[in-house]
């Protein structure tokens, strides 16, 4: 008999289940199709404005990257979560049949449901997207959309948004079940405990702070290996939703929902960070690992290459001709940007003499100097061996220096000009970070790093000892 009346509850517990995921698709329909909505919406209103600034671009530039897209994402994932504070205290079905428990799993497996399908239109909003791209700039002289679209760049973005959600929907799952079992005091006890203890972490124990972000980062915005970042997340929303679920099997009353949760969450998040950030004013040094160190280019190897040219009678022209300002002219004739603006970098200008260059290290070691005399000077290009979604970004450039770059005299004016066939090459930084999985060695760079923070170039120019002396006379 007592069998029986288990095995009869167990049915009615998963039969409420069922019903109870029915009653909440419904529920949750409508926040699932304003999140949607609102970041298709965004993302045509910021890929059409992207677009027509391209179109109408005055120069041409190597590398261009859309980007901006992951803070639509966001919004969207923001819209959905807005409801997770009626996850434990829903009194718009506290008149239908089950428990505290059935209630929870049927709306968790509603949840992840609405926002499998959100990633699902996200990435079809970026087939859309990189396809009206394509339609609009392909077959345009100078422009390269062989690297807008890329499978598996989507499938990892995609699967990298979820990851992220559950993480975030496993964290207040936890603070809603805390909620519901202890109330409002409950969290401010708890969360006040954790932030004290990151007080006193961050003035006490600043260095396990800086060893407990670069931990956390190592396994999450700086890790290449998919597996693995798979596994962290997983293993994060696993130990969130069992927290969870054993706070909630201990509730007996459904309470009404209370969007005054995201308040408490938000003033604990600015005590926490405020001490953070306090703190890290204090310790320069280890707040620049904890903040987090932009991408270093002078770890990277470095290309070099050289051209040897004819001088021109004065070398006050070329002392005042700036590298920066040489002319990138196309094979057809056409003069675009500046060779900086083309590359979009910066430069380091040296000019020096023989006798100077190798002991000052403006020049690397071994670079022949022989060529240089009286009438010529030599141009010596160093710049770091980028990599971008696999490929050498500068390799072209530095391989045909010598024979591209021509010095022309006018009657007032010295410039250098770099005759070559350009195009502009559109990558597409949808799922920002992303690309890290794909590409990882030790000169790959993804599109956000490079979009923020550009290599700079060394260029020095080496004249003869005595031309030197004149130039700097003149």
């Amino acid at each position: 008999m007592e069998t029986r009346e288990k095995k009869e509850g167990t049915v009615t517990f998963w039969d409420n289940v069922r019903k109870l995921v029915q009653i909440y698709i419904m529920h949750q329909k409508k926040p699932w199709i304003t999140s949607v909505l609102v970041t298709g919406i965004f993302l045509l209103v910021v890929s059409v404005c992207t677009l027509i600034a391209f179109i109408h671009r005055v120069g041409i530039q190597r590398y261009y990257i859309l980007g901006g897209y992951g803070g639509i994402v966001v919004v969207g994932i923001l819209i959905i979560l807005a409801r997770s504070h009626t996850l434990l205290a829903n009194e718009h079905i506290s008149m239908y049949p089950g428990n505290t428990m059935s209630r929870y799993l049927s709306r968790v497996i509603v949840d992840h449901g609405y926002m499998l399908a959100y990633t699902v239109f996200v990435g079809l909003f970026y087939v859309l997207q990189s396809g009206g791209v394509w339609l609009f700039l392909h077959g345009i002289a100078g422009v390269d959309t062989g690297q807008l679209f890329d499978i598996r760049y989507l499938g990892l973005g995609m699967l990298r948004i979820y990851l992220i959600w559950m993480m975030l929907y496993g964290v207040l799952a936890v603070i809603n079940a805390i909620v519901a079992k202890w109330g409002f005091r409950g969290l401010v006890g708890i969360g006040g405990v954790f932030v004290a203890g990151l007080w006193y972490m961050a003035f006490c124990h600043f260095d396990r702070l800086v060893q407990l972000e670069i931990w956390w980062n190592s396994r999450t915005t700086e890790n290449t290996n998919a597996v693995s970042y798979v596994g962290f997340c997983l293993a994060v929303w696993l130990i969130c939703m069992l927290v969870a679920t054993m706070i909630t099997s201990r509730i007996r009353m459904w309470k009404k929902s209370n969007p005054g949760v995201y308040l408490a969450i938000f003033s604990l998040l600015c005590l926490a960070s405020g001490g953070t950030m306090l703190s890290a004013s204090i310790y320069t040094e280890e707040a620049i690992v904890l903040l987090g160190e932009e991408v270093s280019y002078d770890q990277m190897e470095p290309l070099h290459s050289q051209a040897l040219v004819e001088l021109p009678q004065n070398c006050a022209d070329m002392v005042n001709s700036d590298p920066g300002s040489f002319s990138m002219v196309n094979e057809d004739g056409k003069i675009y940007d500046s060779m900086t603006e083309y590359f979009d970098v910066g430069y380091e200008y040296t000019l020096t003499c023989v006798s100077e260059a190798v002991e000052d290290g403006v020049v690397p070691e071994g670079t022949d100097l022989s060529g240089v005399d009286e009438e010529h000077a030599l141009y010596v290009y160093e710049v770091p061996n980028v990599r971008l979604h696999g490929q050498e970004l500068y390799r072209d450039f530095m391989d045909s220096l010598p024979e591209r770059l021509i010095p022309v005299y006018g009657q007032k004016q010295y410039n250098m000009e770099y005759h070559g066939p350009w195009t502009s090459v559109i990558y597409n930084n949808y799922f920002p970070g992303v690309d890290r999985f794909l590409y990882h060695g030790d000169q790959d760079i993804t599109m956000e790093e490079y979009y923020q923070d550009q290599p700079v170039w060394k260029v020095a120019v080496v004249l003869s000892d005595d031309r030197y002396a004149e130039a700097d006379a003149e």
